[in-house]
């Protein structure tokens, strides 16, 4: 929810305007789709009496004495909030997924309002903590940042040390070609007239040591530049392999790449080539600043007031800078993800002819890259030339004003030498601070993302005191369990099942109905959103998730294989396994004998989808692999579908291996296998409709029943029998 502050002040006083009061606020949130279809933001705010919907700066209000209910109408691409006045449902709003989990909180605090059972704080304290957060994670991002450079404070602060002196070197160039060379050398009655070799040499020595210093500098930096960019992929990666499912199928895998690599480059960059050559670009800037003003003020004042002109419209350009290189950064992630997409899936693009259409595709998504691309590269290459066109009107004022002096012999020509040196210089560090805008711009954009992933609210609970255990022994229970992929929408209903140690339970239903969500639960992929899974009589949540993923094994219908050779497959979630323990698994899951036959046999390498092998060996791999880890609870979903009869019954003699003495969960494809199951569960619409063993439902003539006859009738139309 929201609070009063976050509604616009415009808003406020229209609803004022209308209602003739100011609105004393319980409850407001937001929509982005009106009533009738229009994108727009759609404001919905509760007060004391009233239910105030605003959008287009327009304002219909209800009394809440007139709505008996407010709910939500799930859509494919969001939903409809409907609210129920005076008998008749009338759509208040509409919305889309953004907004789906935020206008359900909305809905039940409303409920809460209507039995009078939500407080204030219901409604707001959550919200307030959310923007605190926001607050200080953008006031505190810029030194998150800094803490990666403080792991390696000492070489740092050598190559800031470095930078300074070789700054200071360059600093005294100007003046000894200028004051030294012209006023002190060259001119008769110098103090060092005629000294020309010593100055020549003097110069060309703080040449060179500050050269020297740049290149120490550069190697240090080279070096400590690729360990900082090594760690922070170390750490996105780590933090990606740690959050729930369902960030990964709310983010495409071009996304994940680009903060991968792209957001970690961006930030080693800001750390070593921004951090500290910003602070020695403002130091120089400072020195010279303050050398010049000391020699003549007034032609400083000349360079000093096109500064202030640039930096203030630095400060009001930033912000479609900012939006540029996000735009930038999302399209560039969606080219990527349509080349992961195509190249993944070459074969299905190859077998149904449609090259031309993917060229098409990526036309389309490089030609938004290519468009952004250039508008962000037309916005800096009219702006920043027009900052450099300032200094140089600047520049040419300091010439003219400078003659003049000479003339006049306010200055000597050696002390204007030096002044147009010291202005030289200061040409790169102005331009260095006005790209700075770029580089702040990318860098911030980078660094959200980054923090995006190691922030990110972790869906799993995390019990603060997990119960260790050696061993599950494989009791489970589900007690009035619901769950939704989609914040109001959802797939399990009030889930009540008892499976014991070393049961077969087999899961039916219709595709959709909500088997395999029922695994996913076990396993741990998502928390349950109400109710509770018990193991053992220990909630799932308060078990070690590494005891709990070590005890369970799941064989898939779509066997996953990576990079690597056949054993390395085998042994992936043992990866300690000795060969004769690989080899006895193999031989458990009947794949010992085709995998003799590969060119290399165990050490036969294979690609990460397997495509070098058939579906029903990918499959005994898959078993040999759970029969490797000796699971407590095994999941077999449709773990023999899609194969013909001989290589299903060579599955079927190693599955008949694997789940004995052991918790099985099995979906299938074929009733016939779930024969000689312990007990067997319908699943129709998320709900257990029936339980019980294969005579017992059959007998009933209910659910069960009805889809054996179903399957018997089609299998008789293909010439098999049941």
């Amino acid at each position: 929810m929201c609070e009063k502050a976050d509604v616009p002040e415009h808003i406020l006083k229209i609803i004022q305007k209308e209602i003739h009061k100011e609105p004393s606020i319980q409850l407001s949130t937001m929509g982005d789709i009106s009533h009738d279809g229009q994108f727009s933001d759609v404001w919905l705010i509760i007060t004391d009496e009233e239910f105030i919907t605003s959008y287009n700066d327009k304002v219909h209000v209800y009394y809440l004495n007139e709505i008996s209910e407010l709910k939500i109408e799930n859509l494919p691409t969001g939903g409809m909030l409907i609210a129920a006045v005076q008998g008749e449902e009338e759509i208040v709003c509409r919305f889309s997924n953004k907004y789906a989990k935020e206008l359900g909180e909305f809905v039940k605090s409303f409920a809460k309002i209507k039995e009078g059972k939500l407080e204030r704080d219901d409604a707001s304290s959550k919200d307030v903590d959310d923007k605190e957060e926001d607050k200080i994670d953008k006031r505190s991002t810029f030194k998150r940042l800094l803490g990666y450079v403080f792991e390696y404070r000492c070489v740092v602060l050598v190559v800031f040390l470095f930078m300074v002196l070789s700054s200071l070197f360059s600093l005294i160039t100007p003046y000894m070609e200028g004051r030294i060379l012209f006023d002190e050398v060259l001119k008769k009655g110098g103090k060092y007239y005629g000294k020309l070799g010593w100055a020549v040499l003097l110069i060309f020595l703080s040449q060179l040591l500050s050269l020297i210093l740049n290149i120490i500098n550069g190697r240090l930096t080279s070096k400590m530049s690729a360990k900082i960019v090594y760690d922070i992929k170390v750490q996105v990666f780590e933090a990606l392999q740690r959050l729930p499912l369902s960030f990964f199928i709310d983010n495409r895998t071009g996304h994940l790449m680009n903060r991968v690599n792209h957001d970690a480059n961006a930030i080693q960059y800001f750390l070593i080539d921004g951090i500290t050559y910003f602070i020695v670009n403002l130091l120089t800037m400072i020195g010279i600043l303050y050398v010049m003003f000391n020699m003549h003020w007034r032609l400083t004042m000349v360079i000093i007031l096109p500064l202030i002109v640039i930096t203030y419209s630095t400060k009001r350009i930033f912000p479609k800078i900012s939006r540029n290189y996000s735009e930038r950064w999302r399209r560039s992630s969606i080219l990527n993800s349509l080349i992961n997409d195509n190249l993944t899936g070459i074969r299905v693009v190859k077998a149904f002819g449609k090259e031309s259409l993917e060229i098409d595709r990526f036309n389309g998504v490089n030609r938004d890259l290519a468009d952004i691309e250039s508008y962000t590269a037309k916005y800096s290459l009219t702006v920043f030339p027009m900052y450099g066109l300032v200094i140089g009107i600047s520049s040419l004022a300091v010439w003219g004003l400078g003659i003049w002096e000479v003339f006049e012999d306010r200055i000597t020509f050696g002390t204007l030498v030096t002044f147009t040196a010291y202005l030289g210089m200061l040409l790169g560090p102005i331009q260095f601070m006005v790209r700075t805008v770029d580089w702040w711009s990318n860098t911030m954009n980078s660094a959200h993302r980054i923090f995006e992933i190691l922030d990110f609210e972790k869906e799993m609970k995390r019990p603060t005191s997990p119960i260790k255990v050696t061993s599950l022994k494989g009791n489970i229970e589900f007690k009035d369990v619901t769950f939704a992929y989609i914040v109001n929408n959802p797939i399990l209903h009030n889930i009540n099942m008892t499976i014991n140690e070393g049961e077969m339970v087999g899961l039916v239903g219709h595709s959709g109905a909500g088997k395999s969500t029922i695994t996913k639960l076990i396993t741990r992929l998502y928390d349950v959103e109400e109710g509770n899974i018990y193991i053992d009589g220990i909630p799932i949540d308060n078990i070690d998730e590494k005891t709990l993923r070590e005890s369970i094994a799941v064989v898939p219908q779509d066997t996953f294989l990576f990079t690597g050779t056949i054993a390395e497959n085998i042994a992936f979630a043992k990866p300690e396994a000795l060969p004769e323990e690989i080899i006895g698994a193999a031989k458990m899951a009947n794949a010992h004998e085709f995998i003799l036959d590969t060119p290399d046999g165990y050490d036969t390498v294979i690609g990460s989808q397997g495509y070098d092998l058939s579906g029903g060996q990918r499959q005994r791999i898959s078993i040999a692999r759970a029969l490797l880890v000796e699971p407590k609870i095994l999941i077999l979903d449709e773990a023999t579908s899609s194969l013909d009869t001989e290589t299903e019954l060579k599955i079927q003699e190693a599955i008949e291996r694997l789940i004995e003495g052991r918790t099985t969960i099995a979906i299938a494809h074929r009733l016939s296998t779930l024969r000689n199951a312990d007990k067997i569960a319908v699943i129709e619409n998320g709900r257990i409709i029936e339980q019980g063993e294969h005579d017992e439902l059959f007998a009933s003539k209910g659910a069960y029943y009805n889809m054996i006859e179903m399957q018997q009738r089609a299998l008789k139309i293909g010439g098999r029998v049941l």
